[in-house]
């Protein structure tokens, strides 16, 4: 025979434990949808540098050599001058 006391103290061990496993269960939910919406936010980040590289290269051959820079064609402002100094 199991006493009043006995058998609130089992219902109530019994009740936390079901409590624990929620909270494991809502736990394990939230890190997987966490994980799952890292992972998206990557993949649409990748996604539009890629779309973005794609739609801004208009010319392949200049962006496969690198920047080339036509010193002729800067204005003079851009140009470096010779400055005089007078003793």
């Amino acid at each position: 025979m199991v006493t009043k006391k006995q058998r609130r103290r089992q219902l109530a061990q019994a009740r936390a434990q079901r409590r624990s496993q929620s909270l494991a269960r809502r736990e394990a939910r939230r890190r997987r949808t966490r994980t799952i919406a890292a992972v998206l936010a990557a993949v649409i980040a990748v996604a539009g540098l890629v779309l973005w590289i794609v739609t801004h290269d208009n010319d392949p051959a200049a962006a496969a050599s690198g920047a080339v820079v036509d010193y002729d064609a800067l204005p003079a402002v851009l140009s470096p001058t010779p400055i005089e100094v007078s003793r």
